[in-house]
């Protein structure tokens, strides 16, 4: 038998929040879903922490406005890999519940992240 961390009925969150302040997102998401604690983003602290822009910024062929829009740019080279870097403007949240959470004593054994797909960018 295989033992799951999940069970029927366990609460998580949505990692949009309200706040602006990635600490405090984190200790919230922590004190209130400690089993499955979701992954912060903080659209309010930065446009390109909101849901599409934050992982668009990974395709080569999107670039990402000041205001957090998407602009399609043309790409001189498909055979190029594509590496994600996680950055304080676009990762701000998440940089600091990585963080936040290596330094505990017992971490969560598993959290929820919302990583954009290319079904919800096309």
């Amino acid at each position: 038998m295989v033992h799951s961390v999940f069970a029927a009925g366990m609460a998580t969150g949505i990692g949009g929040l309200p706040h602006r302040d990635p600490r405090s997102a984190t200790e919230l998401v922590l004190r209130c879903t400690p089993d499955l604690p979701a992954v912060p983003q903080l659209p309010l602290r930065s446009p390109h922490e909101s849901m599409i822009a934050q992982w668009a910024r990974a395709v080569p062929e999107v670039r990402v406005t000041d205001s957090g829009g998407l602009v399609l740019v043309p790409t001189t080279d498909p055979d190029v890999p594509i590496e994600v870097e996680l950055d304080a403007a676009a990762h701000g949240g998440m940089i600091t519940f990585i963080d936040t959470v290596s330094a505990l004593a017992i971490p969560p054994v598993a959290v929820k992240a919302q990583i954009t797909g290319p079904l919800t960018l096309s």
